[in-house]
């Protein structure tokens, strides 16, 4: 799993959030927020982007 995700999944934990909860906010299903977190569906950046959106978080990359 990479860092990234883990640290989408503990923001959701610290803010006391269901998978059911990120999901409604990205507009998508519990069980795709469930095959994210567990690592059995490796998402697009646009879906990373859109479970950080719904914990609060702002991602950005560096490029370099």
């Amino acid at each position: 799993m990479s860092v990234i995700i883990e640290q989408l999944i503990q923001r959701r934990k610290d803010l006391h959030l269901s998978q059911e909860d990120v999901a409604r906010r990205m507009k998508t299903v519990q069980s795709t927020v469930a095959r994210i977190e567990c690592g059995a569906r490796s998402p697009k950046l646009e879906t990373i982007e859109r479970f950080a959106d719904a914990v609060g978080c702002h991602l950005a990359l560096d490029r370099n």
